[in-house]
């Protein structure tokens, strides 16, 4: 009989996953706002588990992020550098009963993280032209759309949600990507 092993990038984000639910929060948010972190210049680990600490009392959750949730957090986060680093990322997106994937969750995570940081979202919007700017202001109307902020998504998309949303997970991959560059790889950023 041979023993099945378990992938253990698997086994961590099913822990993740458990101990994100005892503070009430969702793997797949979760996942969105972490991925944040790495197209914004650097945010201590700390800093951005605080913020997480304070969404989850904001949402009316009364769980605490313990130091163990924490150093899971913090692994994941390092994970996801990593995979970026390496291109071989993929956002956690659940999926519903037809199959296809469900990707509000991880932009609202995505856009939590990036509206709490207005000083990199003016500077990155500065030039409104830019390839970068324009990667960051569709990301934003889709996690105005996950959100429920349908006024902010239509500010952002010109009006045009329905052909964004036709193509979510799709374009939210084409922008994290091209956000990712700008900060960690300029010279392979698609404004260079």
């Amino acid at each position: 009989m041979e023993a099945i092993m378990q992938d253990p990038n698997e086994l961590r984000l099913d822990a993740l996953e458990e101990a994100l639910e005892t503070i009430g929060m969702n793997l797949s948010l979760f996942d969105g706002f972490v991925t944040a972190q790495w197209v914004m210049p650097d945010v201590p680990v700390k800093s951005w588990i605080d913020t997480i600490q304070e969404l989850v009392v904001e949402a009316g959750g009364a769980g605490k992020v313990t130091p163990e949730i924490a150093a899971q957090m913090a692994e994941h986060h390092k994970a996801v550098g990593e995979e970026l680093r390496t291109e071989v990322y993929n956002p956690i997106f659940w999926l519903d009963d037809e199959g296809d994937e469900m990707w509000q969750l991880w932009a609202e995570g995505f856009g939590l993280a990036i509206t709490g940081r207005p000083e990199f979202v003016q500077a990155t919007l500065a030039d409104e032209e830019s390839e970068i700017a324009m990667s960051l202001t569709v990301v934003m109307a889709l996690a105005g759309v996950a959100a429920g902020d349908d006024q902010m998504a239509e500010d952002l998309s010109d009006g045009d949600t329905d052909n964004l949303l036709t193509e979510a997970p799709e374009v939210l991959m084409q922008g994290l990507v091209a956000l990712y560059y700008a900060q960690h790889a300029p010279e392979r950023s698609l404004t260079s």
